[in-house]
């Protein structure tokens, strides 16, 4: 008897079937592409070549299963709620043909208030459809992704920023994938039951948009703030990013339920529900390294600063906001250093920017900076 995982090359399926084997489980996983799977077949995983919604490689990855684990793949299309939703239903019904006796089904928080919520809209009738058609069934609600905080990758490595219309102060449950994973393992391997169950997957904690910048900001050493957008606003940069209008429509969905309240979750926090890794760890372990890999490749330069002693009173008071300008460039990294004569007539910035035109822009926003003669120069280690 054989435990099926159906997305085993994914962030949840793949740590789940190695968690399976290296427990000594017999593992079936369902995958339509081989080459993506090669290492957990080498590992002992016997392969079904076959999509999710292929009812012939279901029947035969579902024979002679004990358990399932059921992810509905992000397969999105412009019926993508049908698709997902006529998809869960035949493996629900192959899983009934088949005997299985549990079934552990990736579900999400919002699932129990029906349509109109983007991509979780398949969600409840999913779980409905496990529910009817096997005798032990675990529904994981989990929480908002940790990892599609990576979907915003170029704009904190770019702009310092993450753009969304997620509301800045609604705390939401946030969890790994890994930690997901490590649940569903849990249910997989638990003494036989039976009846129907809710269990919420929510992280350690709630946390808001604004918390989530905070974090980040303290992670990676440079400031990130939240920026909320209208909602009609993010259809639009969706849009001119490229997403089909199928695609901005569902997701808008989905949005419009996380302003309106209706993807919060049902099952209280509790012990059961909640899972350890933090996002601070997930910060430094998972969005640093990608952040620096996005991060654009900035040139150091020196800055020769020749001051003009001729207004000393409109000098000073500008002073302070100088002084304020400076701090800020020094708190995102562009002024690494400064140097001012004894005389205060001449002095040295050292710069890390993009490029020329991005470190004359910098000086120009200095308060100071009519009163200075400035010649920049790029270096490069000797």
């Amino acid at each position: 008897m054989s435990i099926v995982v159906n997305t085993p090359s994914g962030n949840i399926g793949r740590p789940l079937v190695e968690a399976l084997l290296a427990r000594g489980e017999k593992v079936t996983i369902l995958s339509r592409n081989p080459q993506k799977v090669a290492d957990l077949v080498a590992k002992g995983a016997t392969l079904v070549e076959g999509a999710a919604d292929d009812r012939g490689a279901i029947e035969k990855a579902f024979a002679g299963a004990k358990s399932i684990f059921w992810l509905t793949p992000p397969a999105y299309s412009p019926n993508y709620v049908e698709w997902a939703v006529a998809t869960g239903k035949l493996a629900a019904s192959i899983a009934k043909e088949k005997g299985v006796k549990r079934a552990v089904v990736l579900s999400s928080i919002g699932a129990q208030a029906g349509a109109g919520l983007g991509p979780v809209s398949a969600l409840g009738p999913i779980e409905d459809a496990f529910k009817a058609a096997v005798s032990d069934v675990v529904s994981l609600r989990a929480g908002f992704f940790m990892e599609n905080v990576l979907q915003n990758t170029a704009t904190i490595a770019t702009a310092g920023a993450i753009f969304a219309p997620i509301p800045a102060d609604a705390p939401i449950p946030m969890v790994a994938t890994k930690d997901i994973a490590a649940v569903a393992f849990e249910e997989l391997v638990k003494p036989a039951a039976s009846g129907f169950r809710v269990r919420g997957v929510h992280g350690p904690a709630d946390i808001t948009q604004n918390q989530l910048a905070a974090i980040l900001s303290e992670t990676l050493g440079k400031p990130v703030k939240y920026v909320q957008v209208p909602i009609d606003a993010a259809e639009k940069g969706m849009a001119e990013a490229g997403l089909p209008p199928f695609l901005v429509t569902l997701f808008s969905q989905m949005y419009r339920a996380m302003i309106d309240g209706r993807m919060k979750a049902a099952e209280p926090r509790s012990a059961e529900t909640t899972t350890p890794t933090t996002f601070a760890e997930f910060a430094r372990t998972v969005v640093k390294p990608a952040v620096a890999a996005a991060t654009p490749a900035r040139t150091t330069f020196i800055a020769a600063l020749q001051f003009d002693g001729s207004n000393p009173a409109a000098i000073m008071e500008r002073l302070p906001a100088e002084r304020a300008r400076i701090a800020e460039l020094k708190k995102e990294g562009t002024i690494l250093n400064l140097w001012i004569a004894a005389d205060n007539t001449r002095g040295f910035i050292e710069l890390s920017a993009a490029n020329a035109e991005a470190a004359k822009k910098a000086l120009a926003s200095l308060p100071l900076h009519e009163f200075m003669k400035i010649d920049l120069v790029a270096i490069r280690p000797s």
